[in-house]
């Protein structure tokens, strides 16, 4: 019996998997409520900061003499420490990468993404 089950949710499909686009904060919105780029990328950059700290640590405690008991999980804690350096390294690529570009010479900044008709 072939499966009839389908979508309750279908109507929604063309306006993507966000709901409707004329909903989605407008580029000249981006930042304001969760600060801006930077303050987020300042945000990530702490974030690395304490988890190099915690890696170090770790390091510390593996350059001690093999222990059965405590070595294998630390170099399991190691390598996921590791993985989320990697992975915040990435965020702040991608931050920087999404931070709007700077204003064009003689247009103040709160202009820069806002419709001419309005």
């Amino acid at each position: 019996m072939a499966n009839t089950k389908t979508c309750a949710s279908s109507s929604t499909h063309s306006q993507g998997a966000h709901g409707n686009p004329a909903n989605y904060p407008r580029i000249a919105d981006w930042g304001q409520e969760e600060g801006t780029i930077s303050d987020q990328v300042k945000v990530l950059e702490k974030a690395r900061e304490e988890m190099v700290k915690a890696r170090r640590s770790i390091a510390e405690s593996l350059a001690k003499p093999y222990d059965g008991r405590t070595t294998p999980s630390m170099r399991a804690t190691f390598a996921e420490i590791q993985t989320v350096i990697e992975q915040i390294d990435r965020a702040i690529a991608d931050d920087r990468n999404i931070a709007p570009p700077p204003a064009p010479k003689g247009f103040p900044k709160d202009d820069r993404y806002k419709p001419y008709n309005e």
